[in-house]
């Protein structure tokens, strides 16, 4: 008849690398498996390489246990034990022996309680056998079945991770570890996905990107058998806007040229830049991407307008961060010294400082009670003739004359006015 079975235990056995066996506890393990064998003496003999029992001792019943069971985790003595309720009564003295895996053929430490010879009760369900944990659960499964073999690291990149261009990124690989224990040799880094691990080495080393990307680095762990494991994390690096160093106060003369120097710095090494002055006059400058752009970078702008202005000056660079500065700018007008020179008897000249390139608005009128100014044209350059009307200038009162019939007791005036350049 197959023997019925009933298995309960409390909690807290763990195996020779410190992970319960089996039960509910976090971490959870992938089982184990429980041998009931019969012996007709008091020897427990070892299991063969099989993991079957050996000389006059019998397997009455092995099972294994896994995770979803729901089956607790065994208790250490003195506090707790075990127990298997049968039904039939099994004949012979009892022992246990656990297996630290799920299959014998992966098992490489087992531990087994003391044989029974009493505490046994007699209840509704069968035989209740008591298995008190001693060389089994004290601290671990720590009898040799068969050498381990070697097994691989495990890495753990650690991450994500996120930093700015031009600042260093430290990474954490100090979650990586050896199974069994043989310790880890070192770790390699492969930070510019080349597939190299040729980057950086150590638990936690620094890496600095010198522009805005989204990548993948990977840790190499190798232990003391020589065996490697490897594990990635993402990092994303974020773009750092350039930054325009201050500008200081500027003055020039009307007509002249403003020589300055445009001085930035940026963390992303590799970013290109352009350069937009807002010039506070309705006029605009742009220094592209195309014209290669470096700090310091010298600008040059033709003042034509006198004034008190606030250019802005924006640097941009390529991945779209940017920054600005506002200066003061003062154009200073240029003195016009107008002369007039009367050329008899049918013109006058007009002369006057004026700045290349500037076009001027001319307005005259004749000296009266009520001085009208009448536009006469716009002129580039620093000198104008008049020449009055069709007849000339005939100084004869009360006949058409030059615009307004002015009498020879009256004088003409004239006025020379810039006209806004941009």
């Amino acid at each position: 008849m197959q023997p019925s079975w009933n298995f309960s235990t409390r909690n807290g056995i763990v195996d020779e690398n410190g992970s319960l066996l089996p039960g509910r506890p976090n971490p959870y393990v992938p089982g184990a498996i429980v041998q009931l064998i019969q012996t007709q003496d008091d020897v427990i003999s070892p299991p063969d390489e099989n993991g079957n029992p050996t000389g006059d001792d019998t397997l009455y019943l092995g099972m294994t246990f896994y995770i979803g069971q729901n089956i607790p985790p065994f208790h250490p003595k003195p506090t707790g034990s075990f127990t298997y309720t049968f039904q039939p009564m099994p004949q012979g003295k009892l022992y246990a022996r656990i297996f630290n895996k799920a299959a014998i053929a992966d098992s490489t430490y087992y531990g087994q309680t003391s044989i029974i010879t009493a505490n046994q009760v007699l209840n509704s369900g069968g035989l209740v056998y008591y298995f008190y944990v001693d060389d089994y659960g004290l601290t671990q499964t720590n009898i040799l079945f068969r050498e381990p073999s070697a097994q691989a690291p495990v890495a753990h990149a650690g991450g994500p991770y996120s930093g700015s261009e031009g600042h260093a990124i430290t990474f954490n690989a100090s979650m990586s570890y050896d199974p069994d224990n043989s310790g880890i040799l070192s770790y390699l880094w492969d930070m510019d996905n080349d597939g190299e691990f040729d980057d950086a080495s150590g638990i936690t080393p620094a890496y600095t990107w010198t522009g805005e990307t989204t990548t993948i680095v990977r840790v190499q762990v190798t232990d003391n058998d020589g065996l490697t494991g490897a594990a990635e994390a993402m990092v994303k690096v974020y773009n750092s806007a350039p930054v325009v160093m201050n500008i200081g106060a500027q003055s020039v003369n009307e007509g002249d040229t403003l020589v300055f120097e445009a001085v930035f710095s940026d963390d992303g090494v590799d970013d290109t830049h352009a350069i937009h002055i807002n010039w506070d006059n309705g006029h605009t400058s742009y220094f592209g991407f195309d014209d290669h752009v470096a700090s310091p970078y010298e600008v040059s702008f033709l003042c034509m307008d006198a004034g008190l202005y606030n250019p802005v000056v924006t640097v941009y660079d390529n991945d779209g961060g940017a920054s600005y500065v506002t200066f003061s700018l003062n154009v200073a007008a240029q003195p016009l010294n107008t002369s007039i020179t009367l050329l008899p008897p049918t013109a006058i000249a007009l002369v006057w400082d004026a700045v290349p390139d500037k076009e001027y608005d001319l307005y005259f009128c004749d000296e009266a009670a009520s001085i009208i100014w009448q536009k006469i044209g716009s002129v580039t350059g620093n000198a104008f003739t008049d020449h009055g009307d069709n007849d000339g200038f005939d100084n004869i009162p009360g006949t058409p004359d030059d615009r307004s019939a002015p009498s020879e007791s009256t004088a003409r005036l004239y006025k020379v006015i810039p006209r806004k350049f941009y």
